[in-house]
């Protein structure tokens, strides 16, 4: 999930601040 949370990061940095919530 690390990998992905940095793609979303880099896409999306709101889904970034939910998947470092979760």
């Amino acid at each position: 999930q690390g990998s992905q949370g940095d793609l979303s990061f880099q896409t999306s940095p709101k889904v970034a601040s939910s998947e470092l919530a979760s």
